[in-house]
């Protein structure tokens, strides 16, 4: 019973020593917690943790006390932790994004100061003059681009353009979009220059090539072969052409306004390509050109599908299957004769040759109709599913 007593007086001691000492290595690890930590140094007081949890509760079993789950440290300790890394993530994005922005803005507004420069560079106007061309008055100044044309006469032959987007500099011209590129020795008016001069006879010479050929391509039209083949196939040509990267594209539709086939004036040279095949003049182009069209139908796609459909009925109708079971009823069936917007299939006794019906086709619509002569009905197939069903 002694024995019993001093067991515990003992526990009672060590109850408020034990839980004493507890609370101050708690608070330390709180501490701890609290300041900035590396993940080295997060995982070694997570580690700590987990072994003071275990002593912790053996001791608390000793002490006839029931055990605690303290994985809630851990816990706090791993979102500290997740939530350092996010910062960090969320702080390097930030630097990234508001530096490229930064960057990206200077670059655009030092490129727009750039062209502004170069259309009251003096020295450039005159070089420019000096191979023939004469430079815009004004600079075309817009949200998106900022454009400097040149001049032959009154015609512009190419321009000089700054995409404000992209903060890209080209050329375009009839011949094509060419986008300047330099570095540290030269500069946008040297490159300038340098293209204009490379490439201003050529662009000239194409230019007024094109234009004669797409005189050319709308005479061609005249040829009276041609319009043969185009009035016989129901074809429709295009008599306006769609600028494309490759060239100024010309169209043969169908009378739904469908693109069939396509000659293109190539913007490089002002021949035409038809059918990946190059033709230096209409005169080569129109032998090709009368073989393609041949081939060809104008028809609508409408047209086209309805047709198909009556191709397909008459395949049924005069079929070995179909007229085998005709023959089982003592029928057979007519080819088809038209009435207006119609072709009737008559059905015919072949004992006595009298019509007991028909099946009707329209051309407009595609729809089938069958007439009966015993009560003179018309019915649609909707009609004779109703009828089936009823009788069933």
């Amino acid at each position: 019973m002694a024995k019993n007593n001093k067991k515990i007086i003992k526990k009672k001691i060590l109850k408020p020593i034990t839980f004493g000492v507890l609370a101050v290595f708690l608070i330390i690890i709180v501490i701890q917690i609290a300041n900035p930590m590396n993940t080295a140094q997060k995982s070694a007081v997570q580690e700590v943790v987990m072994q003071f949890g275990d002593d912790l509760n053996e001791m608390r079993e000793y002490l006839l006390l029931p055990k605690r789950d303290y994985s809630y440290l851990n816990n706090e300790i791993s979102q500290n932790l997740s939530d350092d890394t996010l910062s960090s993530q969320s702080i390097y994005r930030f630097v990234n994004e508001v530096g490229e922005s930064y960057l990206s803005d200077k670059k655009k507004e030092s490129n727009h100061q750039e062209i502004l420069d170069l259309k009251k560079d003096g020295d450039f106007y005159q070089k420019i003059t000096a191979l023939g061309l004469l430079p815009a008055r004004y600079l075309e100044d817009t949200a998106e681009f900022a454009k400097y044309k040149f001049y032959v006469k009154q015609d512009a032959i190419a321009q000089l353009v700054l995409d404000k987007e992209s903060s890209e500099f080209y050329i375009q011209s009839i011949i094509g979009t060419e986008y300047l590129m330099w570095d540290e020795s030269s500069s946008l008016k040297d490159v300038t220059l340098q293209y204009i001069s490379d490439y201003k006879d050529n662009i000239i010479a194409v230019k007024a090539r094109i234009a004669e050929q797409k005189e050319a391509i709308i005479k061609l039209w005249d040829d009276e072969n041609l319009k043969k083949i185009l009035s016989e196939n129901k074809l429709q040509p295009n008599f306006n052409s769609t600028e494309t990267e490759s060239g100024f594209e010309y169209v043969v539709q169908n009378m739904d306004g469908t693109a069939l086939i396509a000659i293109t004036i190539n913007r490089k040279n002002g021949n035409f390509i038809f059918e990946n095949i190059e033709y230096s003049s209409v005169v080569l182009l129109i032998d090709p050109l009368s073989a393609k069209l041949q081939t060809l139908s104008g028809e609508s796609q409408r047209t086209i599908a309805i047709q198909e459909k009556r191709e397909e009925l008459e395949k049924m109708l005069f079929g070995d299957e179909f007229t085998e079971s005709l023959t089982s009823v003592q029928l057979k069936v007519q080819p088809g004769r038209e009435e207006g917007n119609r072709i009737l299939y008559d059905l015919l006794n072949t004992e006595d040759e009298n019509k007991i019906g028909s099946i009707i086709f329209e051309t407009e619509t595609g729809n089938l109709f069958f007439f009966r002569a015993s009560d003179s009905a018309e019915l649609s197939i909707d009609d004779l599913m109703i009828g089936s069903k009823k009788n069933n």
